[in-house]
This record gives C-alpha cells, sequence and structure tokens, in this order.
C-alpha cells in the first residue's frame, strides 16, 4: 500500500476574476460627441478672432498679392504711353510694383526700309496715383516707343511674397520714308522733280513733318507739302524739288540731301544723292602764228564730269573782218558722251586778211553753263 506524502503539493489555484469596461449607453455617446463638436466650434472661433486681430504669423496668415491690369495692345511711335494696375492683397501691405519692359527700335537700313533693333529688358518701379490708393502707373518715355514693346508687371507685398502677369506685347503703329534710290541730275540753271511717300505701318496715321538738310552754295532744296498724314493702312506723298542757280559759284559736283519724317519723337529719314554736272574747256596751243591765206588749227578739249550729257555749243569772237572763217570739227569724227572729247578749231584766212595778232574768246556752253578760253592768233 502506497502512501502518498501529501505535504508537498501546492494547492490548486483559481483563475483571478477580469474587470469589465464600463458599458456607455446611447445617451452618453451623444453626448461625448456634442461635446468634441462644441469644442471644434469654439477653436475655429477662437482662430478666426485672432486672425482678425493680426495675432496669427504670416507663415499662418500669407497670401499672394493680386494684380488686375487690362493689357494695353497698340500704340504709335513716338508718343509716349502709360500703363495702370490696380494692386490688392498681400501680407502687411504691398511694398513695390514693378514695371519690365523691352522695346524694339525701327532703323534705317540700305537693305530695307526699315530693320529693327532690340534694346534689353528694363525694370521702372511704377507709382501710386493717389496716397493710400490702390491704383499704379508707369508712363514709358515717347523715346522708347520706336517699335514693338513686350511687358510685364510684377508685385511684391511686405513680407516679400511676389506675383507677376503674364507677359503682353505693344504692337506700335508706325511709318516709313520712302524717297528716290537713283541720284537726281539737276543741271545748272534748271530744275529737277521727285516725290516722297510717307507709308502707313500697323495703322498709322498721325501726322509727319518732313525737313530737309541743307545744300550747297547757289543749290535750293524744297519740299510741298511739308507735312502729311496717311489713311491707317494707306500712303501720302509730297513733292520735291532741286534747283541750282544759274550764277557764278554755284557747286557742281555730288552730294547727299537728307530727308527726314518726324512724328511726335520718332524720326525716319533716307538720303539722296544729288548730281549737279559740269564739264570744263581746255585749248592747245594758247597761241599760234600763221601767214596770210594760210589756216590756223587748235585742239579744243571738253572733259564733261558728274554725268554731264548735253549738247554743246561753240561760239568765237575776234576774227579779223570777213577775211576769216572758222569751224570746229570732231578729231575722231564721233563724240562720246559723257567722256573727255576732243575737238579741232580751224581758222581759215584770206590773202586779203589784215596782218596783226588778235586776241579771240572761244566760248563752249551746255546744260546750264558757260566756259571761256583765249587764244592769241597771229598773221603775217
Amino acid at each position: 500500500m502506497t502512501v502518498r506524502d501529501h505535504s508537498s503539493e501546492e494547492p490548486t489555484r483559481q483563475p483571478l476574476p477580469q474587470p469589465m469596461p464600463p458599458q456607455l449607453t446611447k445617451r452618453q455617446l451623444y453626448a461625448i460627441v456634442a461635446a468634441i463638436l462644441i469644442f471644434g466650434v469654439l477653436i475655429s472661433a477662437v482662430l478666426i478672432y485672432v486672425s482678425s486681430q493680426g495675432w496669427i504669423a504670416p507663415s499662418v496668415q500669407a497670401s499672394l498679392p493680386v494684380i488686375e491690369h487690362t493689357p494695353v495692345k497698340e500704340g504709335v511711335v513716338g508718343e509716349a504711353i502709360t500703363l495702370k494696375a490696380k494692386v490688392t492683397g498681400g501680407t502687411d501691405g504691398i511694398s513695390n510694383v514693378t514695371i519690365h519692359y523691352e522695346w524694339s527700335e525701327h532703323v534705317e537700313s540700305p537693305a530695307t526700309p526699315l530693320a529693327s533693333v532690340e534694346h534689353p529688358w528694363k525694370s521702372a518701379l511704377m507709382l501710386l496715383i493717389a496716397a493710400g490708393g490702390d491704383e499704379y502707373a508707369y508712363m514709358i518715355p515717347s523715346d522708347e516707343v520706336a517699335g514693338n514693346i513686350d511687358y510685364f508687371i510684377t508685385a511684391t507685398d511686405k513680407a516679400g511674397h511676389s506675383t507677376s502677369t503674364p507677359i503682353y506685347t505693344i504692337e506700335v503703329a508706325d511709318f516709313t520714308l520712302e524717297a528716290p534710290t537713283d541720284p537726281i541730275h539737276v543741271y545748272i540753271g534748271s530744275s529737277s522733280k521727285a516725290n516722297i511717300t510717307i507709308k502707313s505701318l500697323g495703322g498709322f496715321s498721325s501726322k509727319v513733318t518732313l525737313s530737309l538738310s541743307d545744300t550747297p552754295y547757289g543749290v535750293e532744296a524744297s519740299i510741298t507739302p511739308n507735312t502729311l498724314t496717311p489713311a491707317k493702312g494707306g500712303t501720302a506723298s509730297a513733292g520735291l524739288t532741286i534747283s541750282a542757280r544759274a550764277a557764278p559759284g554755284t557747286f557742281r559736283g555730288v552730294f547727299e540731301l537728307k530727308i527726314t519724317g518726324k512724328s511726335g519723337t520718332a524720326e525716319h529719314y533716307q538720303k539722296v544723292e544729288i548730281i549737279v554736272p559740269n564739264f570744263e574747256m581746255s585749248v592747245s596751243p594758247s597761241s599760234t602764228t600763221i601767214k596770210k591765206g594760210e589756216t590756223a588749227v587748235y585742239k579744243v578739249k571738253i572733259s564733261p564730269s558728274f554725268d554731264f550729257q548735253k549738247e554743246i555749243a561753240f561760239a568765237l569772237e575776234g576774227l579779223p573782218g570777213e577775211y576769216a572763217g572758222w569751224k570746229i570739227t570732231l578729231s575722231a569724227g564721233k563724240v562720246a558722251i559723257g567722256t573727255e572729247t576732243e575737238f579741232l578749231l580751224e581758222i581759215s584766212t584770206d590773202a586779203k586778211v589784215e596782218a596783226g595778232t588778235y586776241p579771240l574768246i572761244l566760248s563752249a556752253e551746255g546744260g546750264g553753263i558757260k566756259t571761256d578760253s583765249r587764244i592769241t592768233l597771229t598773221i603775217k
């Protein structure tokens, strides 16, 4: 029979009862939800009030400036352009409003009536129209309205936040000045005429005043009328007259006449080449001796210059009465217009001619020019 020792065995432990969470009734649950909602409404109200008092840090209430601007799409060359913008919003107010623009300038070119040169971007502050207001303005100077203009506006608030408009383009109406491309020839004692035309570009329809540069002595230039106003997309013309006086010292040669058209501060010009033709005469020998009944021969050289192309008439004074005659013949049998030409002056005498020394004057006249050469004939 086995006897068990129960003294070393531990008594069997029973598990402790677990506490149960309190069970909420529906009424209690609804009360908690209502309390959360009320707390949220209170917090929102406090934030709104604090914000209205400006107590919230800028990083919380930051807002960008707002630019209201009606783009300017058209302008007229040589006339100032005013740009306006209304700027609101931003943090702590507006610090500055800046206009950024670049412009092109039309310049005369030998290849085309007008060529464009692009100027670099320029920035300038727009100014408040009235103290305490929100409208700003800037005037682009008339001398910078010389071609199409690109621009945009930037507004910056006192917290350093910026905003900008898109880039806009101002189409600038302009004009061209057209003048003769070939030289204008004007002979001494005469005048020549040509047309000057103003052509509208981009709807240009403003008044253009025409002016001329100075001319050399004895040469006069005039333009009528001296103001033109082309219709939009059209043209207007004036008459150019160049005259050369038949007077001693009148200029002969080539010079450039500058024709300028001005509208506002804008100017366009063209240069026209003016040619006043000329010729010179020389006779050799300056003196000769013959016997009665012989013929004296002189070489007469006509040297035209500056495109001289006119007929020349000769005259001889001082012959010894009815017993002497003269004639001019071509030494080469032909005339080369516009180039140096030689003639022969032949003075024939009769046996009855009176002996002596005779001063003669040979004159040549053409193209408004008259020139003389003095020669001597001795008859023995």
